[in-house]
This record gives structure tokens, C-alpha cells and sequence, in this order.
């Protein structure tokens, strides 16, 4: 194996990567950061993977997944603790740090594809740690893929790429787009729009959540949006007869996607 070894935090390739930790240099590069042995086999196996930062691989699973990543082109660096805390977001770094190349679908390409299961569409989620459950989520389910909407975070940031667990890999994430477009791409593709609110809406134990289902998971604070909501031809509930008032996003979302798969699995 060609390793190179880094041992600055004053480098400059050290100095770009640690960059991507921010939104606008993700933005301008195209790329993103992976942390930790797990994620980094998932990115090897599933992305491009453009470079490996580690500190020390004496174990054979961390040996195999150098030679993978150097097989598929990447390029690796030998590092110390100090440069791999600069590279990571965490406070505990794992030892093991990629860049790797973000890849975003088209609503075209998404239409191509013609996977089964539902669609999710993420209304201005904010909350990283929900972006990732739901990604996470929609993995579990086997949804089509996840179509993000104008102003919901930013999915190659290193919170959500952590709590996806390495389900960013596995589904097709399409957008920032607006609203007008996708509605406009899931009437043309044949999904209906659902929604979430509790006014005039009926239990998702009593809703079809099955065949072409676009699910909306609306903003943390302020729901799905008006004009989306007036458009969804199902407006859905979650019963609660606790005294909860609200759940959260993702686990909202977890719990509608769930009862879609029971129903399309025809568990009734």
C-alpha cells in the first residue's frame, strides 16, 4: 500500500480537509467528511471515496478496508491524534476519518429508478439528529428515496452523517428543490401527497399507506407548510391517547413508515 504519512495540523491537505467541517466549503468542494471504521467501510463500499485518514491500523478489518479504499483509488494517510481531532467533529475521535464525494439524484434520475416503497419528503427539517434518524429510517423501510425541500439541513453535515449510521449510502437523497417541483413530480410520477396535522385529518390505522405514497415530514416548530398541506390528498394523524402533546419528527415519521410497510407487506 502507497501511505502517506501527516503529522501537522498546519499541512494544507490537512488544513482542506478539516474545511469540509463547514457548510459553505462542503457546498463549494462537493465533498464531505465520514468518521469512524463503520461509516468509512460503508462510504468504501457504497461511495467515492476520495481519501483515508487513520492513526493506526494493526487489526485485520482496518487493513482489508485500506486496501479496498486504495483498490477503488482513494489515497491514504497516515496521521496522529492531534490532526485526526482537527478532522473530526466528536469529541472522542474514532481514529479514522474519509473524504468522500456527495452524491445528490436528480428528480429525473429518482423517476428512473422506479424503486417500490414510499417517498419521503423532508418539509425544512432542522434538527441534523432527526435528518439522520429519518434517513436511517427510510433505509429500514426500503423507501424510494428521500426528496429534500428548500431549507432543511444539510445532509453531508457531520451530525446527520453520523446519526444516519450509514444509511446515507443506501438512499437515493434528491434536492434541495422547492416545493412547486416536487409536487408537480409527484403528480406526474403518480404519488400521492401525505401529510401530517391534526386538524381534519384521519388515523394513519385507518389511512391506505400503501402503493405510490409521498410522505411529508413537516418542520420541527412549525409542521408541514400551508400551501402543502391545502395540496396533500391524505391528511394523516398519529393517535395518541397519552398526554403527550407531540412526538418528534423522525420518530413521528418512523412510526408512519412502519404502518405503510405493515400494510404493503398486507399484514392487515
Amino acid at each position: 500500500m502507497k501511505i502517506e504519512r501527516l503529522e501537522s495540523v498546519a499541512n494544507p491537505c490537512v488544513k482542506k480537509m478539516a474545511q469540509l467541517l463547514q457548510k459553505k466549503y462542503r457546498q463549494e468542494s462537493g465533498d464531505f467528511l465520514v468518521e469512524g471504521l463503520r461509516a468509512v467501510e460503508e462510504a468504501v463500499v457504497s461511495a467515492r471515496v476520495k481519501a483515508v485518514f487513520y492513526v493506526q491500523a494493526d487489526d485485520q478489518r482496518s487493513l482489508k478496508l485500506l486496501n479496498m479504499a486504495e483498490a477503488k483509488g482513494a489515497s491514504l494517510y497516515q496521521t496522529n491524534e492531534m490532526v485526526m481531532t482537527k478532522l473530526c467533529d466528536t469529541v472522542a475521535p474514532q481514529g479514522m476519518v474519509a473524504c468522500v464525494q456527495q452524491t445528490i439524484c436528480t428528480m429525473t434520475q429518482l423517476a428512473a429508478q422506479k424503486l417500490p416503497g414510499p417517498v419521503v419528503v423532508a418539509d425544512r427539517l432542522q434538527d441534523p439528529g432527526n435528518m439522520g434518524t429519518l434517513i436511517r429510517t427510510a433505509d429500514a423501510v426500503g423507501a424510494a428515496g428521500i426528496i429534500l425541500l428548500q431549507g432543511t439541513v444539510d445532509v453531508f453535515s457531520p451530525k446527520v452523517v453520523r446519526s444516519s449510521m450509514g444509511s446515507l449510502f443506501h438512499v437515493q437523497l434528491c434536492g434541495p428543490v422547492s416545493e412547486t417541483e416536487m409536487a408537480a413530480w409527484c403528480r406526474k410520477q403518480g404519488y400521492r401527497l401525505a401529510a401530517t396535522t391534526l386538524k381534519n385529518s384521519r388515523s394513519i390505522y385507518e389511512s391506505d399507506l400503501t402503493g405510490k405514497l409521498a410522505l411529508i415530514i413537516g418542520n420541527e416548530a412549525n409542521g408541514v407548510s400551508a400551501t402543502l398541506l391545502q395540496q396533500a390528498e391524505q391528511q394523516l394523524h398519529i393517535p395518541m391517547p397519552g398526554r403527550a402533546e407531540s412526538l418528534n419528527a423522525a420518530q413521528a415519521a418512523g412510526i408512519i413508515l412502519f404502518e405503510s410497510l405493515r400494510q404493503r407487506l398486507g399484514h392487515h
